[in-house]
């Protein structure tokens, strides 16, 4: 059994501790190995490694007289244990933060249930024991090779030496290949004695120009070192010798390092020696299906108890359990039964199960099981006769008799296998009945096997003692190996020798022999087995009833709470769809008053709008007439000159002379003079009898009545009370409602008090009058005075509306919560309050979103400013960026500074994109990676974070960008400093990097722009740890 656990273990130590396994007599140490290895069962039922060792045997290494030695092999093995000890105590920390914030699970334990380190207090009490060798690990870890030489970090010397070393074989090798060339193309390049050599034919070679240190095999090739070759040869004989001189001295001080920790590292070796009994020990526990039982209970209870080896072997499933309960009354157990029925089983399995526990080994049995505090075990097992001591089997058997009858007592277990046999039958039985008494009288403990009818008896007449037998199937007259308490056995060797075709002559005369009382006492025991077994088989049917019963009550309990399960469903699903229909009836209910209330407006006011707009039509012409005339402008004569409908071409520019601007014709006239007219973004339908000639050009980016509309609505000084009072009539007309007209944009089209059109909110009336108070101005003076005020707004308008067109706010929305389609529009949960049930709303048509219960609502600038908490420039650039359209300059401020700003950014955004190039390069980049893995950080991650490495170093950053960037960005960014003499092998003069060998996080703002950097120090001895 010792040497199937010690299969279990991973170090040679442990597996040769468990082999030489013994039980323990210290009362104490026993009962702590048995609570360690009760945790250790339960730990490694559990996912996640929880212990690990390291190659070899550690303390071999350090122990000068084994000859092992520290080489760098012996340093591996020591780092191997170095580490094995750091991830033990990393799996206990892991398990200690579970315990402390239940609920969480994380690493290696994903899917165990949180707290295995309060589960299992021993266990992470014996990994916290292990000594805190950090600091030697580092080193070896960083000075060492995966195959025991030397690494480059261990030394700076031995790193120059070694990059001197292969520049110097790069060189030679490619001088050699140049010089081998002329030898044809069979020539090449090789090594021979660690010397570069030339291997070329050997046909025509002349000597003089080389030395030639081997001939090949076939004599037709030479190995040849040019002349001109040897010094260098010779230097990196000198090179390969002084690296080697520095990685002997690299392993002796790193040996003697080693060698200074050596009871550090002789108690780690110890504990994780330790560790690995008990996940050895567990293993063999899952696959025999121990337990840990820890001596001291007043009876000895078994339950569904086994033998080991038949537990472990490939009948396991077929084995019959035991349970058998002895004390604290009756301690000694009386077995009788037939041959072949298992006796023999029974009492190795009990005196083994005692022993396993005895030795904080997993016993095969069930929880619950009980076990005495055993100070010996005496057993009389099989045949010890012994010839050359002159021993019978008798005599043997009376010398261990003898042992039993000595040693009994309340802490002994006595097992003895066919009592009384050997010699006559009633000698036999009255010296088993005698010891019987004697091991009661004891209160010893103990399980004695017989045939003898005189002991079967004892168990009914000797205080203390307990009989049963093995189940027997009289029919088949084949063993069951069930245990019946408090039923004696029969024998049975009649019919067992019947069975085994034994001559019928000679069992008629046994049975005529067979003494009428033994007949008798055979029927009667048949009799008790046929009545146990017809209670147990009703029992058993009790049970199945039972268990079925359980099954559909169970059944039962299972459908009913998916009943109530589907109806809270279905309740919550007809909730959730009648808010919904509920939502958009009232949306649709809203929207009908809103249209009923425009459409009564537009026919209260139709007959009125339409008055004032005729008699706005008719005066205009008179107004733009006088203010021509009174400026004197002669060219209008020409500019009203009307066009013939057969000369307009599209594209042609005209005057509309009743709008008094300029547009280019769209489509040519219809059959009644009708025609479409384009105005920058704006269709004009108009008539070919109010265009004329084109006399100028049209203002480009400027709504059509802004400039010409005023001008034809302003009454002059020279022009007398009517025009006073004609223009008060505009005015009076332009404020009594807007006159929609087709148009292009979003905003619609207003009338202006001239007839013209101008953009919704422009003011037009408010203007007019304003205009009567006002100087005479010209037409060009008027433009002038505008034009430079107006410029910023108008392309400020222009690229507001160019980021609404290009902003689907459906798809604005769907980037901050889930939509769903019902009818035309969305709904979802509304982001700006808890909800359960969805009433906010989307209309993709109108371009609007709306809460229905806190109210909140706007177009697509309001919801970006709400869930970003931003204002409206800064939600229009942020919408103009993920759209692609440039975003003009409409907050004013210096040009000087606006560039600072943007240097500023370019940097820090080059700045990130190094840091991300050094994080991906194999080489520089290989220890922050490993790193980033150790912490569960995914590629996805890095690449998402923009997570990058500053190398270390002064100058990688301000050299790489020297030529792109000045040195007073780099500064001003945080990304370089000024060389003061003061750092640590900096010198005086220049810039040096700010960040150097640290892992770089970017802090990006809501854009997408990098404006900052966080950093954390990737080894221990970099302070501050984070910047």
């Amino acid at each position: 059994m010792t040497a199937a656990i010690a299969a279990h273990a991973e170090c040679p130590r442990a597996a040769a501790g468990l082999a030489g396994w013994r039980p323990l007599a210290d009362r104490e140490e026993r009962r702590r190995e048995n609570a360690l290895l009760a945790e250790a069962i339960r730990r490694n039922g559990e996912p996640g490694p929880w212990c690990f060792t390291g190659r070899g045997e550690l303390m071999l290494r350090l122990d000068p007289e084994t000859g092992e030695g520290l080489d760098g092999p012996g340093l591996l093995e020591v780092l191997s244990w170095l580490e094995a000890a750091h991830a033990t105590r990393e799996a206990w920390r892991e398990a200690e933060s579970e315990s402390r914030a239940p609920g969480t699970v994380s690493g290696a334990a994903a899917g165990a249930t949180p707290g295995a380190f309060a589960r299992c207090p021993g266990l992470a009490a014996r990994a916290g024991a292990l000594p805190r060798l950090d600091g030697l690990r580092t080193r070896l870890g960083k000075s060492l090779e995966p195959d025991g030489r030397p690494s480059d970090a261990a030394s700076p010397a031995l790193a120059r030496a070694r990059r001197a070393l292969a520049e110097g074989e790069r060189d030679l090798e490619r001088k050699l290949e140049r010089w081998a060339r002329g030898f044809g193309e069979g020539s090449y390049v090789t090594r021979h004695a660690e010397r570069f050599v030339a291997l070329v034919p050997a046909a025509g070679f002349p000597r003089r120009r080389g030395i030639v240190h081997d001939v090949s095999g076939s004599g037709q090739s030479l190995f040849v070192e040019p002349l001109e070759a040897c010094e260098e040869n010779n230097r990196l004989m000198e090179l390969r010798a002084e690296a080697a001189a520095e990685e002997r001295r690299v392993l002796r001080e790193l040996a003697e390092a080693v060698r200074a920790e050596t009871a550090g590292l002789a108690a780690t070796e110890e504990v994780l020696v330790h560790l690995d009994t008990l996940r050895a020990r567990a293993r063999w526990a899952g696959e025999i299906g121990g337990v840990a039982l820890d001596p001291g209970a007043a009876r000895l209870r078994l339950d569904g108890a086994r033998h080991p080896l038949l537990a472990q072997g490939e009948r396991r499933s077929a084995v019959v359990p035991l349970d058998i309960t002895l004390g604290p009354d009756e301690r000694l157990l009386v077995v009788s039964g037939p041959n072949m029925g298992g006796k023999t089983v029974l009492l190795k399995t009990v005196g083994l199960c005692v022993v396993l526990g005895h030795a904080a080994l997993p016993v095969p049995a069930r929880e619950g099981s009980e076990l005495p505090e055993i100070s010996c075990v005496v057993a009389d097992l099989g045949d010890e006769q012994s010839v050359d001591q002159g021993l019978s089997t008798f005599a043997a058997h009376l010398r261990s008799l003898a042992e039993m009858a000595d040693k009994a007592s309340p802490t002994s277990l006595l097992l003895c296998d066919e009592l009384g046999a050997g010699t006559d039958p009633d000698e036999g039985a009255s010296l088993g009945r005698a010891l019987i008494e004697h091991f009661a009288a004891r209160l010893a403990w103990g399980v004695i096997t017989t045939h003898l009818g005189t002991l079967k008896r004892a168990p009914a007449e000797v205080p203390g003692v307990c009989g049963g037998s093995l189940e027997f199937d009289h029919a088949t007259l084949t063993p069951r190996y069930r245990f019946l308490p408090g039923v004696p056995g029969a024998s049975h060797a009649l019919e067992v020798a019947e069975r085994l075709e034994f001559p019928p002559a000679l069992l008629e005369r046994a049975r005529h022999l067979t003494p009428e009382s033994t007949r008798e006492v055979e029927r009667l025991i048949a009799s008790l087995h046929g009545a146990r077994r017809r209670m147990d088989e009703e029992t058993a049917r009790l049970e199945a009833a039972r268990a079925a019963a359980d099954a559909a009550a169970e059944t039962n309990r299972a459908a009913a709470a998916a009943t109530r399960d589907e109806l809270k469903d279905l309740r919550r699903r007809l909730t959730s769809e009648s808010d919904a229909l509920l939502a958009r009836a009232r949306e649709l209910w809203q929207t009908v008053q809103r249209e009923s209330r425009r459409e009564e407006k537009r026919r209260m006011g139709a007959g009125e709008l339409r008055a004032g707009i005729e008699a706005v039509e008719a005066e205009s012409e008179a107004l733009r007439r006088a203010a021509a005339a009174a400026a004197g402008e002669s060219a209008g004569a020409l500019a009203e000159r009307p066009i013939e409908a057969g000369t307009l071409a599209v594209g042609q520019r005209v005057r509309v002379a009743d709008l008094g601007i300029e547009a280019e014709v769209a489509t040519l006239p219809d059959a009644e003079g009708k025609l479409t007219l384009r105005r920058g973004s704006w269709n004009i339908q108009s008539h070919v009898s109010r265009l004329a000639a084109g006399g100028g050009a049209v203002a480009r980016g400027r709504p059509a009545g802004q400039g010409d509309g005023r001008r034809a609505a302003r009454a002059r000084p020279g022009d007398g009370p009517g025009a006073h009072a004609r223009a008060d009539r505009v005015a009076h007309h332009s404020r009594r409602g807007p006159r929609r007209l087709a148009g292009r944009g979003r905003a619609p089209l207003d009338r202006s008090p001239a007839g013209g059109f101008a953009a919704p909110g422009s003011g037009g009336g408010r203007r007019a009058r304003r205009d009567d108070r006002e100087a005479p101005m010209s037409g060009a003076m008027a433009r002038g005075a505008v034009s430079g005020a107006r410029a910023g707004a108008r392309g400020a308008d222009d690229w507001v509306e160019r980021v609404r067109a290009a902003s689907d706010i459906v798809e604005v929305v769907r980037q901050t919560i889930s939509l769903k389609r019902v009818g035309r529009n969305w709904t979802g949960l509304c982001p700006f309050h808890k909800e359960k049930t969805p009433s906010f709303s989307v209309h993709a048509e109108r371009q609007f979103y709306h809460c229905f219960s806190c109210k909140a609502g706007g177009d697509v600038f309001k919801f970006v400013q709400e869930t970003e908490k931003v204002g409206f420039l800064d939600a229009v650039e942020l919408l103009s960026r993920r759209a692609g359209i440039p975003v003009p300059d409409v907050r004013g401020g210096g040009t000087a500074e606006r560039g600072i700003k943007a240097r500023l950014l370019e940097a820090l955004e080059a700045a990130a994109t190094a840091y991300e190039q050094w994080l991906g390069d194999p080489s520089t980049g290989a220890a922050a990676r490993a790193y980033l893995e150790r912490r569960g950080l995914t590629r996805d991650t890095v690449r998402a974070f923009r997570l990058g490495l500053a190398p270390a170093g002064w100058e990688n950053l301000t050299q790489r960008m020297r030529e792109r960037v000045p040195s007073e960005i780099l500064v001003q960014a945080g990304l370089a400093a000024p060389r003061s003499g003061d750092e640590a092998r900096a010198p005086r003069g220049g810039l040096y990097d700010r960040f150097r060998n640290r892992l770089m996080v970017p802090l990006v703002a809501p854009g997408g722009a990098v404006i900052g950097f966080g950093a954390r120090g990737l080894l221990d001895e970099d302070q501050p740890k984070y910047l």
